[in-house]
């Protein structure tokens, strides 16, 4: 199975599990690309590997996303299955894709890696901002790296997780005269 169609089917699987979320692809984490990343009540990267794929680039992946996801899924083929879930840690969800199905092959658990640190330096620099106002803290003109040492040693794990989830959900790329390329999820709820 190709990269296009297991990300398709991925889509679309993610599309009926969650009422609210957005769903960024190519998504640039330090010095790697997450494939899909879902913001939901927390970040959630997903890593694919086409039938063609290798796992050449998988520990550097593993490293970036663990730095930044709270959660983390491998999804591959049939071909990857087994092997998939020896290569990525205990705490990662493996999904494997076949024939238009999505498998849970494994739950992904919680990240105790995970940096707050370098989720705000995916956030553009209003974004911070906001994060700066919404938490009652002065609005400096200092550099991004300065703001985002700023929230983070003051503002709790719990609320920081809420306003960077909250940032990356209303995200308005027109602000920045760009096409929105992510995929909004939202269903009403009667």
């Amino acid at each position: 199975m190709k990269d296009k169609q297991i990300r398709e089917i991925l889509i679309e699987y993610l599309k009926n599990q969650y009422d609210r979320a957005r769903i960024y692809q190519e998504k640039n984490i330090g010095t790697s690309i997450c494939d899909l990343m879902l913001v939901y009540d927390e970040l959630i990267g997903f890593d694919i590997k086409s039938d063609g794929d290798n796992y050449e680039r998988l520990n550097g992946q593993i490293d970036a996303y663990s730095m930044v996801f709270d959660k983390n899924y491998i999804v591959v083929g049939k071909t990857h299955e087994k092997s998939a879930i020896e290569r990525v840690p205990v705490e990662w969800g493996v999904l494997c894709i076949e024939d238009d199905n999505i498998k849970l092959v494994r739950e992904a658990k919680n990240n105790k890696k995970v940096n707050r640190k370098s989720q705000l330096s995916i956030l553009w620099l209003t974004e911070l901002k906001n994060i700066l106002v919404r938490n009652n803290m002065p609005r400096c003109a200092q550099k991004k790296s300065y703001i985002i040492d700023k929230i983070h040693s003051t503002i709790d794990d719990k609320t920081l997780l809420k306003n960077i989830v909250e940032e990356l959900l209303s995200r308005d790329y027109s602000i920045i005269d760009a096409k929105d390329m992510t995929i909004k999820i939202e269903h009403n709820l009667l």
